[in-house]
């Protein structure tokens, strides 16, 4: 779970590109984003919406585009005296400007494909990652097409470092062919939905569309309301570690 961030223009132009990373383009200044060179509906974001007053990090987002064959995120955060917030969500957001199949309304039982290849790593490159943190999508709904969040919804199929979760334990649904435990929260000013995969996994496919259907089937979500934007990152709370990515897509038809 995390909050939205409204940065200005301003803030995104502070830039800073690391030298020597191996990659066409890196940035490891907060708040940095890239657009993808080859499908404008994505553009790669280093979120760090809950830095608060800590200065000791790094995180950077690179790619050689980015393309969605080739980019990732690496980051280094202390715990800043609480382990359990999030301190950020370096991410791929699904661009609605530029893709008009967004928002879509529930109802419209639209089919949303996803794909993500990635792999998990030490930050840099080799061993383990530390700490805790995931790997997830983040999905959020609005009561109009353009209007505040009454949903988030996170499909989490990696994660490391955790000994409770945000929410409180629901279900355990079988949907795109494993097991997932549902959890759940009222966060301030929104309901909060979290499927995590009850084993890790690195190659992804599936229709999420599948999720929704199942929040409906039990009537945990109001299918007038629409589906705003797709994000797929990982939420830090503190460690290090890398995320690269070799191929991914979400596609509403």
């Amino acid at each position: 779970m995390r909050k939205r961030s409204v940065v200005s223009a301003l803030v995104l132009g502070l830039t800073v590109f690391c030298a020597n990373s191996g990659f066409a383009v890196e940035s490891c200044a907060g708040w940095a984003r890239f657009n993808f060179t080859d499908q404008a509906k994505y553009f790669l974001y280093n979120n760090i919406w809950g830095v608060g007053s800590i200065t000791n990090w790094t995180q950077c987002i690179y790619g050689n585009g980015p393309t969605t064959a080739s980019f990732g995120w690496r980051w280094n955060w202390p715990d800043g005296g609480n382990p359990d917030s999030v301190k950020a969500y370096p991410e791929v957001r699904t661009n609605a400007s530029n893709y008009s199949a967004l928002p879509t309304q529930i109802s419209a039982n639209k089919n949303i494909d996803v794909k993500w290849v990635f792999s998990v790593k030490g930050q840099n490159g080799t061993g383990s990652p530390t700490g805790r943190a995931n790997v997830a999508w983040d999905i959020w709904v609005g009561g109009t097409a353009g209007g505040a969040h009454t949903y988030e919804i996170m499909v989490w199929p990696y994660y490391w470092g955790y000994t409770s979760h945000f929410g409180t334990k629901i279900a355990t649904v079988s949907i795109a062919g494993h097991p997932w435990n549902v959890y759940y929260t009222n966060a301030p000013g929104w309901n909060y939905y979290a499927f995590k995969r009850t084993s890790n996994a690195t190659s992804l496919e599936f229709n999420m569309r599948s999720f929704f259907d199942w929040l409906r089937s039990q009537n945990r979500i109001n299918a007038s309301h629409w589906i705003q934007t797709i994000e797929a990152g990982s939420e830090v709370k503190f460690g290090q570690g890398r995320v690269d990515t070799s191929s991914y897509y979400a596609t509403v038809r």
